[in-house]
């Protein structure tokens, strides 16, 4: 029989400055160049993506010299004060951020520098929206592997600059960089262990990915570029798509209704009802965290945990479904049970 893994409860951090629908019109204002009499259109434009996604505060970094190592091993500090770890107890950490300063090295590198570590595994894992879970999949299964590995960390950061994000110069553009309106920025870490972290976590019974590679295109960031998605074109997608939750589920023989609640990517309440439909979630059973965050990439699904466990702290035994959907397109699921782990000293 395999050892039991764990999953931490995330680590959150949030830039201070919140942005309302009004302040993220005023941006793009700003930065608009496009034809005077185009923005009437252009601003209705923005008001039609918001009222669709429920979007209306985001968290956003205005410092431009903000660096993604930074926010991410300063959330990877928290992680660890909070479920009683140090820096040399890991074994393993990943970077699975779609923001990042350069190109190379891992970003892990600077990570695992900044939390003291001289020697260790590191790496990044690149998975869009999805980068977390993945990674979270890949310590599991080095961990499998290698039994020397006693604890892991995965983190990331996500920080949109403002001039990426918020310059759109004509209405034809709203299509296809308007749903980068919606973005927030933030950071989260997680732990992944042999035992029961201090202050609970998910016993990890399943874990699972699927990727539809001939979509890839649907939503793409390059490196010298803007943030790209056809949303209502990833919609159809998904909604002729067997539910990769349903897959998992039926492998650990649960019932849907056994589920406490499913932690999914929060990209809008569009997409969030339609992923909920095709999985057949109650309202209650998905909690909906966008209009307080916006879409924070990577970091979605743990802040969506983050907020869940905020609000109602599980009970051991309770069954909890991480899901991730990214561009790729990729999907991935973490199914397990809520264990209350020690309590802190």
């Amino acid at each position: 029989m395999t050892p039991p893994l764990y999953l931490s409860a995330p680590a959150l951090r949030v830039p201070p400055t919140i942005l309302k629908n009004d302040d993220v019109k005023a941006r793009v204002a700003a930065h608009f160049t496009g034809d005077p009499d185009q923005w009437p259109l252009v601003e209705l434009g923005i008001e039609l993506i918001f009222g669709a996604s429920q979007s209306e505060l985001r968290h956003k970094e205005l410092d431009p010299d903000a660096r993604h190592a930074e926010r991410a091993a300063a959330v990877a500090w928290d992680c660890l004060d909070q479920h009683g770890l140090a820096p040399e107890d890991l074994d393993l950490v990943i970077y699975a951020g779609i923001g990042r300063d350069y190109l190379e090295p891992a970003t892990a590198m600077e990570v695992a520098a900044r939390l003291g570590i001289e020697r260790v595994q590191g790496m990044d894992v690149l998975s869009a929206c999805a980068g977390q879970l993945m990674a979270v999949m890949t310590a599991c299964g080095l961990m499998a592997l290698e039994l020397g590995i006693q604890s892991s960390l995965v983190c990331s950061a996500e920080l949109m600059k403002e001039p990426v994000v918020y310059r759109l110069n004509g209405v034809d553009e709203l299509a296809k960089h308007g749903a980068g309106l919606t973005l927030g920025d933030a950071s989260a870490a997680w732990l992944i262990t042999r035992t029961p972290p201090r202050g609970g976590g998910l016993r990890i019974c399943a874990v699972e990915s699927r990727s539809l590679p001939q979509h890839w295109a649907l939503s793409t960031t390059p490196i010298h570029g803007r943030f790209t998605a056809h949303s209502s074109e990833m919609l159809r997608v998904l909604s002729g798509e067997e539910s990769l939750l349903g897959a998992v589920l039926e492998r650990l023989g649960w019932a849907l209704e056994s589920v406490a609640q499913v932690l999914m990517h929060q990209p809008g309440e569009a997409m969030h009802r339609r992923v909920a439909e095709v999985a057949g979630l109650r309202p209650d059973q998905a909690i909906n965290v966008h209009g307080q965050y916006g879409n924070t990439g990577s970091v979605s699904v743990a802040t969506a945990l983050w907020e869940h466990l905020r609000r109602a702290p599980p009970k051991d035994g309770d069954r909890l479904v991480l899901i991730a959907l990214g561009a790729g397109m990729t999907g991935v699921v973490i199914a397990g049970e809520w264990v209350s782990g020690a309590e802190a000293p």
